[in-house]
C-alpha cells in the first residue's frame, strides 16, 4: 500500500513539473484507477482492485476545458457485471482549478 501511494504522489508531482507544449486543443488520455473499499458490503467482490480510465478533454481556452471520461470497473468490484461509468467535466482555471461534472453508472443493462 505505500508503494502505491509513493507511486501516486510521484505521478501528481510529476505531472505538476511539466508544462503543457501542446498547441492541439484535443487531448486523449487513460489510465488505471486503485479502488479501496472501507468495509466490505457483502461477498462476491473484492474490497479493493484496480479499474480502468479513458478520457478525452477539449482545451478551447487556456482556463476553459471541457473533459469527457468513461471509467471501467471489473466484475470483480462490482459483484455482478463489468460497470461503465461515464462522466462529463466544465473546468475552470489552470494550476489552481475548480470545476462541475455529472457521471452514472451502467451496469447490468442500466443506469
Amino acid at each position: 500500500m505505500k508503494r502505491v501511494s509513493m507511486l501516486a504522489a510521484g505521478l501528481v508531482l510529476a505531472a505538476m513539473l511539466v508544462q503543457n507544449v501542446s498547441a492541439d486543443p484535443h487531448r486523449l488520455g487513460g489510465g488505471v484507477k486503485y479502488n479501496m473499499g472501507v468495509t466490505t458490503f457483502a461477498d462476491g467482490f473484492d474490497k479493493d482492485g484496480l479499474s480502468f480510465l479513458v478520457s478525452y478533454q477539449f482545451v478551447p481556452a487556456e482556463l476553459i476545458k471541457v473533459e469527457a471520461d468513461i471509467e471501467i470497473m471489473p466484475s470483480s468490484l462490482t459483484g455482478s457485471e463489468t460497470a461503465f461509468i461515464p462522466q462529463i467535466y466544465a473546468i475552470l482555471g489552470s494550476s489552481i482549478y475548480a470545476g462541475l461534472g455529472i457521471g452514472m453508472a451502467y451496469m447490468d443493462g442500466e443506469f
